[in-house]
């Protein structure tokens, strides 16, 4: 039987096998259906990804682009590859004879999520440095005292300065221990000072954000997820400062819950995707995204682990997706922490043998503010007695602000300066402006003080 491909080749006479949809009459040929989906050329820095028809890109306001190779105009029937970061066109035919290896594509959540490094720092560092670090020279530039190389065991709930990940040997503690709790990876202290990025297109490569290491109260907001981090990270061009994590996040993934295609990191402009991960609208959207599915999760979330840990469950809670709720969940199903309903349509923490479920920002590792290592202290001039502590509100009850006189709301993720020695309580927000520092502008950390405008510190 000869038939016509109409979908990468129109016009084409084909012979073999075909796949049809009787109710579309759809066919496309078998040497079609099989293109892969994202290629690699040598001719342009990012990936292209396979489109089946130039019709599938009208929601991407495509218009009179030509093809990379050719010179040519897309038919509006005819598949094509596509650059989702800098609108190139390539004809499918004339990519073939371009395409080259793009590596090896790592699948996520991987089972050593729970070991550091992660296997996409292992794999990512090495990709992406320029320069290489030296361990002394980085040493000097992290942090004032000096520090001492140790293979031994550690308090459990220590934390790297750097990455905010649980310390684990070989790391380097302060010789200061009296005066100060900074700990770093060896691991975090050999990261390399500048390192190169396809994803934003940009000339000028990464460097890192900081010389030295600012404390616990240098803020910043990772310019991908948009989470608040006080560790080590990268600045872009245009003052973008990008955490350890988004910085070394591959370009392409394969992720369990969409395990049908790859799936590519880019700045999201296709605004009727379909986000099926948290659920949380966000306003950083970088994401990665299915060409074929109009479908992606956000660039953090591509990163939970699978399994977690959580006080009110003595079992491992497993990462559950939305296609597998329904053996799972009822309506009136709500969130053991913040007992509130937990959609079915986006992605939660759940026990089997205890029926419990979690939202995934009700989990202290991989909340809102699971970027921020707390403990640190700083002297306030609204309560100069004793220096007040960087806390997590998660697991404190509501609190009145001794500042602003406002509600600090507690059993929920956010941040709080405190006095165990008065119980004194203020917002963090409300420190910077009683020392008089430059605040960081989060509605987050004080909703109170929307109506004012401040520097990020």
């Amino acid at each position: 039987m000869r038939l016509c491909c109409y979908v990468t080749c129109v016009g084409r006479e084909h012979m073999g096998y075909f796949f049809s949809c009787h109710q579309c009459h759809f066919w496309i040929h078998q040497d079609c259906a099989l293109l892969p989906i994202l290629v690699k050329v040598e001719e342009h820095p990012h990936h292209l990804s396979l489109f089946y028809s130039a019709a599938a890109l009208s929601d991407l306001y495509i218009n009179d682009l030509k093809c990379l190779f050719c010179g040519e105009m897309a038919l509006k029937r005819i598949g094509l590859y596509y650059c989702l970061i800098c609108d190139v066109i390539a004809h499918v035919d004339c990519t073939s004879s371009h395409m080259k290896d793009s590596g090896a594509v790592l699948h996520l959540p991987t089972i050593l999520d729970d070991t550091f490094p992660s296997l996409i720092m292992r794999t990512r560092v090495k990709e992406l440095a320029i320069k290489e670090s030296n361990s002394k020279d980085m040493l000097e530039k992290y942090h004032a005292h000096s520090l001492v190389l140790t293979d031994g065991s550690t308090a459990q709930e220590s934390i790297c300065n750097a990455c905010v990940k649980p310390i684990s040997p070989p790391y380097y503690n302060c010789s200061a221990q009296s005066e100060c709790n900074f700990l770093l990876h060896k691991f975090c202290a050999d990261l390399p000072f500048s390192i190169k990025h396809s994803l934003f297109n940009e000339p000028d490569p990464g460097s890192l954000a900081s010389t030295i290491w600012d404390g616990f109260f240098r803020l910043f907001e990772c310019y991908r997820c948009g989470k608040y981090n006080n560790g080590i990270g990268y600045t872009f061009s245009g003052a973008r400062d990008v955490d350890i994590d988004c910085a070394f996040s591959p370009i392409i993934i394969k992720h369990d819950s969409h395990d049908q295609h790859p799936l590519i990191l880019i700045q999201y402009r296709v605004r009727d995707a379909h986000i099926s991960c948290c659920g949380k609208i966000k306003t950083y959207d970088y994401s990665y995204h299915c060409s074929v599915c109009k479908w992606a999760i956000h660039i953090d979330c591509a990163r939970l682990p699978k399994t977690v840990t959580h006080k009110f469950d003595k079992h491992p809670l497993t990462l559950t997706y939305a296609s597998s709720n329904s053996q799972h969940h009822s309506d009136d199903h709500l969130c053991e922490f913040c007992e509130e309903y937990i959609d079915p349509k986006y992605w939660f923490y759940h026990c089997t043998e205890c029926d419990q479920s979690f939202h995934v920002n009700c989990i202290p590792s991989t909340g809102e503010y699971s970027g921020i290592k707390f403990g640190g202290t700083m002297k306030v001039p609204c309560h100069s007695d004793h220096p007040l502590t960087l806390v997590r509100t998660m697991s404190v009850c509501s609190q009145t602000c001794g500042y602003c006189h406002e509600i600090i709301q507690g059993f929920e993720d956010g941040v709080a300066l405190h006095c165990a020695d008065c119980d004194f309580w203020i917002h963090l927000v409300c420190g910077y402006r009683s020392s008089g520092a430059i605040v960081p502008y989060c509605e987050e950390l004080n909703p109170f003080l929307l109506d004012q405008e401040y520097s990020v510190f």
